[in-house]
């Protein structure tokens, strides 16, 4: 799939991860895909992970306020409500 525009996550889960990740850990990270669910265009599967891809428009049109984790889901929900594909 070819999408210049989009902003590309990674994932953590499936067989490669492992135990990798701590059960409790992973029960908060499920929690928090299933509620950005309700706020974004489609699923995401691991909307905490920080291993992303932004395109360069993005980053230049968007000025994102927070840090940290919070980042991670302020950078999924502006890209989404400006139109990027998540992928």
């Amino acid at each position: 799939m070819t999408a210049p525009d989009a902003l590309v996550l990674g994932h953590r889960f499936g067989p490669a991860a492992g135990d990798r990740i701590p059960p409790l850990r992973r029960v908060a990270i499920r929690a928090a895909d299933r509620t950005l669910g309700s706020l974004l265009p489609a699923p995401v599967s691991d909307s905490q992970c920080g291993f992303r891809i932004y395109p360069g428009a993005f980053l230049r049109q968007v000025a994102l306020r927070e840090g940290g984790f919070v980042l991670e889901t302020e950078a999924l929900i502006r890209a989404a409500w400006a139109g990027y594909p998540l992928v």
